[in-house]
Parts: C-alpha cells; structure tokens; sequence
C-alpha cells in the first residue's frame, strides 16, 4: 500500500519538541511527511530560530530528512502572529511535493488558511486542505465578531476556505458544536498530543512547602492575579513560581509585594518547549485560573494535559473548555472565585 503523501504548515513545528505529533505518524509507515516551519518566530517577547534537528538535542539549523519525514524552514511573514502569517515558500513546495493533503495549524480565518485555499486551486494535483480550530465562541455569527482587527476580513476569508476545505481538526472540545451551529459538519475533535515518555521523566524529590505553580501568557485573562490572592490566603506554607511572558508581569510582581508574598514568588521568562516537561516536574500543583473576556474564554489549557503527564496535579476554573479537559482528574472552582481555588 503506497504511502499518504501528508505536507503540515505548523508554526510549533520550528523546534524539535513541536514535531512529537508528526514523528509518531512518520513511525506509522501510512504517512510521508513534509513539514514546514518559520525560519524564525517571534512571539511574547521571546524569538526562536528552526531547529531542522528531528529529536531534541540534535541536528543542524537547516533543513533535515529521516526515511519519511522531512523538515525545511522557510520565511514566515508576519511571524508570531497566529492569524495573520503566510509563507515565502508554501505554493513552491506544494507544487514539487505533490501532496495528498495539505494540513496547517491555522483557524479558517486566518490567513495561513486562505493562503493554502489559494494554493491548494493554483496546483494541479489538488490536495486535501484541512485546518485546525480552537474555536469555542460562534464568531462571525450573532453579532460576535472575531476577537482580532479587521473582524470583517476575517469572515470573508472563512467563507472563502470552508467550502474549499476538505475536513477541520478541533483541538478544542466544543468546536465541533460550533462549527455545525453554523452550518459546517466536517469538524472532528482531536486532543491534543503529548508525549508521555518525554513528560513521565524522574520527578526531583519535592520538601518543604508546596509547590505551586503556572505556566503560560501573562495576561489578565489567565487569572494568575486571583491565584496571587489565593495563596495569601493560604494558611499554610507555599512557593509560587510564575513562568512565562506578557504586559501583566509587572502588575503581578506589584501586587505579590502588596500581598506580602513577594518572598515566596518567584517569576521566570518563558522557556524552551524542549524545558517544560522539568518545569512541570518541579510542581506539585499547576493552577490555570482563567477568567472570560470579550470574545474570549479558554479553548482547552494544553498546560493541563502536560501537567498530568508529568504526574502533576492541576487546579483549574469553570472557565471555557478546562472542565472538560481536566474532568475528574483534578480540582475545578469557580471562575473568579479566589475562596474557592484551594
């Protein structure tokens, strides 16, 4: 049986632990894959340059091939910014690989997606275009505009991609319902991937206080301010470590001091993805106390799942789709409620 000829657009794909997911499909033998990724992103402060290498560790800074799975980096315009990037080199490559599908890690409004739309028409042999989605707000429909500028070009290039589309990628639990309400079946749920053997490694032994800890954008959204109300609180001993960028790191330093808990807290820039599996295993508790915004609410907290790989136990709100992700693997307490979050 002749292999599916399978060509991804993936912007987490620039380094080697953004390619767990394609690895396991090249281990299949059903697949031959050809990954593109930015030669460059830069996205919370924080720019990586493509690593080609296809393990963590190893390999060079261009592209690399191994039996049937290959990586090339190639110029991303309008890179970090997730809805609104596209690639020097997408139509060349297509066009010499001959894919049978066409995936990219793209919402349908994005312009990553009308790019492939574009083309997917522009090749002779058509491929499959699929797309991925977090969606879990109906935008575009009943007055819920989409949560980037120019709202109205976004609705435009989703009613150019669906209909050339082939099939959607939910990577949240509730797109599914969303994409039919309005009118769009060809959307499956699938979480997303973690590698368990990277994540499952020797935990260091954990003494003394508890061990608290988030990972992710510092925004107001993220609710790490009610975790801060919380633990001063707490009646008992704790640290908190806060990993990760964003425009609220500064309020947040502010107000542990207002607290009287700044001695306890401890903030750190982002980090690599290849370091998150040890930053999780430093932990005993993950909070994610996300709260609602306009045109937001939380599309699934991928940091839960790697929490739980790494033997981590996690906290999280009502909020949006962590409910459902966390399940009755962990605690879940009311959005806002800063009573209730321990």
């Amino acid at each position: 049986m002749s292999r599916v000829r399978l060509f991804v657009v993936d912007h987490h794909a620039i380094h080697p632990a953004g390619r767990e997911l394609y690895r396991g499909l090249a281990a299949t033998g059903m697949f031959t894959l050809r990954i593109m990724a930015p030669a460059s992103w830069t996205e919370m402060g924080m720019t990586t340059t493509f690593d080609g290498s296809l393990a963590p560790g190893t390999g060079s800074a261009d592209g690399t091939t191994e039996a049937s799975l290959s990586v090339i980096p190639s110029h991303a315009v309008f890179g970090g910014k997730t809805h609104r990037n596209v690639y020097r080199h997408l139509f060349r490559e297509v066009r010499s690989f001959r894919p049978d599908i066409l995936l990219v890690n793209s919402e349908p409004e994005g312009f990553l997606a009308m790019q492939a739309a574009l083309v997917r028409e522009a090749v002779s042999r058509k491929p499959a275009l699929v797309f991925t989605t977090w969606r879990n707000m109906a935008y575009g429909q009943g007055g819920v505009p989409f949560p980037v500028r120019w709202s109205w070009l976004s609705k435009f290039i989703e009613k150019f991609v669906l209909p050339r589309a082939a099939w959607g990628i939910a990577l949240s639990p509730s797109a599914p319902d969303v994409f039919r309400a309005q009118g769009y079946s060809f959307v499956s749920y699938i979480p997303p991937w973690v590698d368990e053997q990277r994540f499952a490694g020797a935990r260091p032994e954990l003494s003394g206080p508890l061990a608290v800890g988030y990972v992710g954008r510092l925004v107001r959204e993220k609710g790490v301010d009610l975790a801060l109300h919380a633990l001063a609180r707490a009646p008992w001993p704790f640290t908190f470590t806060i990993t990760g960028n964003g425009p609220e790191r500064r309020a947040l330093e502010e107000l542990a001091r207002s607290l009287g808990i700044a001695d306890r807290c401890r903030f750190r820039p982002s980090v690599p993805a290849a370091a998150i599996p040890m930053v999780m295993r430093e932990m005993d508790i993950l909070v994610l106390p996300s709260r609602s915004r306009k045109g937001w609410k939380e599309q699934f907290g991928r940091v839960l799942i790697e929490a739980m790989a790494a033997g981590t136990a996690v906290v999280g709100s009502d909020n949006g789709d962590i409910p459902a992700v966390i399940a009755d693997a962990g605690r879940i307490f009311s959005e806002d409620d800063a009573d209730g979050l321990f």
